[in-house]
């Protein structure tokens, strides 16, 4: 990190259940946060816990720090995972199946999109990358990323 400086972000999750819930987490020693995904883990029709990723800080010249944070169901960190992807990927999708996250990535310089998987516990689970992407499917995604703008 560049300077160690303390910034404290706040964030306001409203998640929807039966009732509406109002959550807030801190973050500390980060000199820029991007909050990318956000969301609940729910177990047997039960809220278990929340999830953040965000891009946290430069990992190095070319890559960027994302963090995926595992909350308890009080808000309190449980498991925090560090991701290294490369500078100019984008995000395009977070999904939380009740067992598993995935994550999506597109890396434009290498018009390729990879998906990496992580267990509730924050475990690894494995990643594939597709680099034979069909000239429809550069197209849908660059249409997502110019809507999401």
């Amino acid at each position: 990190m560049k300077t160690k400086l303390t910034h404290v972000l706040a964030w306001l999750m409203t998640l929807t259940m039966t009732a509406n819930a109002q959550i807030t987490k801190q973050f500390e020693s980060a000199t820029k946060i991007t909050l990318n995904s956000t969301g609940y883990i729910k177990e047997m029709d039960n809220v278990a816990g929340y999830y953040a990723l965000y891009r946290f800080d430069k990992a190095d010249k070319t890559n960027d720090m994302y963090k995926l944070e595992l909350m308890d169901d009080n808000c309190n960190s449980v498991k925090t995972v560090d991701i290294i992807e490369q500078r100019n990927s984008r995000l395009l999708e977070m999904v939380f199946n009740g067992k598993a996250f995935v994550l999506t990535f597109y890396h434009p310089n290498k018009r390729e999109m990879q998906f990496l998987t992580y267990d509730k516990s924050g475990k690894k689970l494995g990643s594939k990358v597709f680099d034979d992407l069909s000239r429809m499917e550069l197209m849908r995604i660059d249409q997502q990323l110019k809507s999401d703008e």
